[in-house]
């Protein structure tokens, strides 16, 4: 297997594009979001500020 690769990703995945090349550090993969992607971070987010407010400093 390459440490290079470039292409698209499968259609069934969205069509995100993605390239790894063999000196990178980091790699990270994005896509689109939902609303509803958005939506459940917030809530989550919420959730844990429930659990551990911050304390006044």
């Amino acid at each position: 297997m390459s440490n290079n690769g470039s292409g698209p990703a499968p259609t069934s995945s969205g069509g995100f594009r993605f390239t790894v090349r063999a000196g990178d550090d980091h790699v990270s993969i994005s896509r689109p979001v939902s609303r509803e992607d958005v939506d459940r971070v917030r809530r989550q987010l919420a959730e844990w500020e429930r659990r551990h407010p911050t304390q006044p400093g």
